[in-house]
């Protein structure tokens, strides 16, 4: 087995099929089977993305703009002295609308007020800091802060797609020789190949707890309160549909 051949194959996936055999007819009439292939690799987390949304409601538009600047710029002053700058640290929604109440007397709706909001969009590189980061912004914001959309991320998930890919052809090839072996022949050339779905992988999260880890002075006291991360690894899956030659016609297994 020549495994630069199938190594050379998964470079061109991006095409979506790879048709080894120009010869469409040749593929049709040569003696072949299909088989299915699937590589799985676990990829361990090692960066943390979460929104942290500021929201604030008063009587005027302005005054409920300005706190919710404040609180903001209270937040992004605090993750620069966690080293969590600008791209790591961006607005991706903002927004100012009037609240509306109904009145039973009037049978209408009235403005009660205004609501605004800032969204920051924060990317912890170290996953061993996320919990530190989300204590620092609640603490930072209070009540006026929500943690939304919490992720784990892998940051070179490209290497690990290519590891999968190949552990999917390699499981292939193996499922090809068991089956051929067991009928006394042997597994010619690869005539097609092609990678499903057409992204070529599936990420599945295995379910991630947060917990709050309590700290006690030395007096027995309950000092603070800490974000625990519990996570688990990514998976990436490699599917891949499969079509070899039954023998050799070139004395090559």
């Amino acid at each position: 087995m020549v495994v630069k051949s199938w190594i050379l194959a998964l470079s061109f996936f991006s095409l979506g099929i790879v048709e080894v055999l120009s010869d469409a007819a040749l593929l049709e009439t040569v003696p072949r089977i299909t088989v299915q292939g699937k590589g799985v690799v676990d990829a361990p987390p090692d960066e943390v993305v979460f929104n942290a949304n500021v929201e604030k409601r008063s009587k005027s538009g302005k005054e409920a703009k300005e706190f919710v600047a404040v609180v903001t710029n209270r937040i992004i002053d605090q993750l620069a002295t966690l080293g969590i700058v600008a791209p790591d640290v961006s607005t991706v929604g903002f927004g100012l609308y009037p609240v509306y109440e109904y009145s039973r007397r009037t049978g209408k709706s009235y403005v009660d007020g205004y609501s605004c909001f800032n969204r920051l969009r924060i990317h912890v590189a170290d996953i061993e800091k996320g919990g530190k980061v989300m204590d620092e912004v609640i603490q930072t914001g209070g009540d006026d802060v929500r943690i939304e959309d919490f992720n784990l991320g892998v940051s070179d998930i490209g290497k690990f797609e290519t590891e999968a890919r190949l552990k999917a052809v390699q499981n292939a090839i193996g499922k090809v020789d068991d089956l051929l072996g067991g009928a006394g022949t042997t597994r010619g050339r690869l005539l097609r190949i092609k990678e499903n779905p057409s992204r070529g992988y599936s990420m599945h999260r295995q379910p991630m707890a947060m917990m709050a880890e309590d700290m006690e002075a030395e007096d027995g006291q309950e000092k603070s309160s800490s974000l625990k991360l519990d996570f688990s690894v990514t998976k990436v899956v490699a599917e891949i549909e499969a079509v070899f030659q039954i023998g050799s016609d070139q004395g090559e297994s």
